[in-house]
Order: structure tokens, then C-alpha cells, then sequence
């Protein structure tokens, strides 16, 4: 299944080494996003509506931290059954 969270400014995202995890702009361009704790870590990044940057990333810790400085990301993370 899947589990979906709404990012505004930061949050700690809880998931299982290995686990998908997506992030998708919501509402506009998400700017200043930044994260730790992924696979393909973004640093200051911008997400344009309809990219694919923030799709199939993986977590390599079980905490990763997003931070986004404006706009929205909608983060979709897998979970084992």
C-alpha cells in the first residue's frame, strides 16, 4: 500500500531502509527543497510541476528529514504489506 504526507516547511518522514519514497509538488513549483536520509538526497533543489526529480527515491535511513523553503511537496511513500 501507500502513504501519503502534505510538507509545508519540514517534517521527519518515517519509513523502512529501502523503502520508495516520492515527492511531488503540489500546487506549484516546490523551491529550497532539501533532504537527508535518501538515497539521491536533494540540496537547495526546485520542483517544477510535472517533473520527475522527486520520483523513486529510496530511503537509506529509517528517519529522513524534508525541508522545503516554499510551496508544497506531497510526499508518497510505499509500504510492505
Amino acid at each position: 500500500g501507500t502513504r501519503s504526507v502534505v510538507i509545508h516547511s519540514a517534517n521527519r518522514l518515517h519509513g523502512s531502509t529501502g523503502e520508495l519514497i516520492s515527492l511531488l509538488p503540489f500546487h506549484g513549483a516546490a523551491e529550497g527543497v532539501t533532504t537527508e536520509g535518501l538515497r539521491w538526497d536533494l540540496h537547495d533543489a526546485t520542483i517544477p510541476p510535472g517533473s520527475t526529480w522527486g520520483v523513486s527515491n529510496v530511503f537509506q535511513l529509517p528517519v529522513a528529514s524534508v525541508r522545503v523553503g516554499s510551496g508544497t511537496l506531497l510526499a508518497v511513500m510505499s509500504v510492505g504489506d
